[in-house]
């Protein structure tokens, strides 16, 4: 049995770290998963830092600085982005036992 996990790779050199963004049985759903990633910080770099833009913080709702917010910490994570890979892994089909670490 095969399986295929999604990972995101972010950082350099001391800070480097890996998220694992889903385990598939189907690839094409594991590449779609990766393609949906590599999309959301590709976009978010390209916009820039949403808050060179503002100009008067006085005029922002509770809610527009919320989704502001939220849009810098996805710029400032696109800058640490190095790239989303699928990785495949052969499993035996009678010692199929997933672990979770935290």
């Amino acid at each position: 049995m095969k399986v295929y996990v999604v990972e995101s790779h972010y950082g350099y050199f001391d800070e480097k770290r890996v998220v694992l963004n889903g385990i598939f049985t189907d690839d094409k759903a594991a590449d779609d998963c990766a393609e949906k990633i590599r999309t959301r910080y590709r976009t978010a770099f390209r916009m820039g830092d949403p808050t060179d833009n503002v100009e008067d913080w006085m005029d922002l709702s509770l809610s527009d600085f919320g989704e502001l917010h939220e849009m810098q910490k996805d710029y400032y994570e696109s800058i640490k982005y190095n790239g989303t890979i699928v990785n495949e892994y052969e499993m035996s089909r009678h010692h199929f036992d997933i672990q979770l670490m935290l």
